[in-house]
């Protein structure tokens, strides 16, 4: 499964089940489309803590590590910037790399596991994947947050992203639940 498989089509809100999850549809005032592609219930919000995993770091030797600091995350990525892109069109999960690792060839290794992950999470191919470099982070991102606009994963963005993660052959620990 990958996170585009999770897109329900928001236009049937009438079924007895919410798109694509199995679910019972909850009621109006319970449910929140927080993106156009994965629907996030109220419970499954308020279940989340600041302890829950906003982001996994995936380094260029396959090593992968969840967390709940996205800046302890960034530090990883060095001295030359931070560039952030969204995953896909309106996904709610971005990536972040060094903005001079394609540039600075020499002082960032190749990262075949994060292209892996991130063409597995969108539901591309590994061969469209772009080209990474260096240490990359796979971030909740939520506008509305001040402080550092992360958000924990819901269930189904972390067992996608352990399925990748495992697809890719990276070493991690169990995907927080």
């Amino acid at each position: 499964m990958t996170y585009a498989d999770t897109a329900p089509d928001l236009r049937d809100t009438d079924a007895d089940t919410a798109p694509d999850t199995g679910r019972p549809a909850p009621s109006a005032p319970t449910w929140e489309y927080g993106a156009p592609y994965l629907p996030i219930t109220v419970t499954e919000r308020n279940d989340m803590t600041t302890q829950a995993p906003v982001y996994i770091l995936i380094h260029p030797d396959g090593r992968a590590e969840w967390g709940d600091r996205i800046a302890t995350a960034e530090k990883e990525l060095g001295s030359h910037g931070i560039g952030r892109a969204f995953l896909t069109d309106g996904s709610r999960l971005r990536l972040a790399m060094s903005d001079c690792a394609l540039v600075l060839r020499d002082e960032y290794a190749p990262n075949p596991y994060a292209a892996a992950v991130l063409a597995s999470v969108a539901g591309f191919p590994a061969e469209a994947a772009p080209e990474t470099r260096g240490p990359v982070i796979l971030f909740g991102w939520d506008p509305n947050n001040e402080w550092d606009s992360t958000r924990p994963f819901t269930v189904v963005e972390r067992d996608v992203i352990a399925a990748a993660l495992a697809a890719a052959e990276c070493t991690t620990g169990t995907a927080p639940s």
